[in-house]
């Protein structure tokens, strides 16, 4: 089907006559009864005005035809960071945070002496004495334990689910 033939063609399907359509492109109706008959070609400043009345892109007005919609990218080429990055900086954290809480339970047991210490003084001195225990770790290190089981499961849950994936 020629332009001519579809501009008319779109025209009839909208219930437009040649006036109406011309008032709306702002042209007179000869213009529109020669682009229809293909005595002449609608300019491309009218073409865009056709498009926007009818409702169509300018490929559908002067093809026919609608372009095909663009695929989207494969999920691959969407993310630039590879899968394993985020287990593997955990499992570094995880091993960082282990560290930091065997360092501070090490540090804590050898500023304690043993619980069975008797004795006492009559003022200040600089003699050490047992501190809190909880969970049999020195309550400084406990909240240290804490946060690296929980960084601990966090991670084997991360693997866990990368592996049913």
């Amino acid at each position: 089907m020629e332009l001519g033939a579809r501009i008319k063609s779109l025209r009839t399907q909208r219930g437009l006559s040649q006036e109406a359509l011309a008032g709306q492109l702002e042209v007179s109706h000869q213009a529109v009864a020669k682009w229809e008959s293909g005595k002449s070609q609608p300019s491309t400043a009218n073409l865009r005005a056709l498009c926007g009345v009818f409702g169509v892109s300018l490929d559908a007005l002067v093809s026919g035809e609608e372009p095909a919609a663009p695929e989207p990218p494969p999920l691959a080429e969407a993310s630039s960071r590879p899968r394993w990055a985020a287990p593997m900086v955990l499992s570094a954290i995880t091993l960082l945070s282990f560290s930091f809480s065997v360092s501070a339970t090490i540090y804590a047991g050898n500023r304690h002496f043993p619980e069975q210490v008797i004795g006492g003084a009559d003022g200040p001195t600089s003699i050490l004495v047992s501190g809190p225990y909880i969970l049999g770790l020195p309550a400084e290190a406990f909240p240290l334990w804490v946060i690296t089981a929980a960084l601990a499961l966090v991670t084997a849950l991360v693997f866990w689910r990368g592996r049913r994936q």
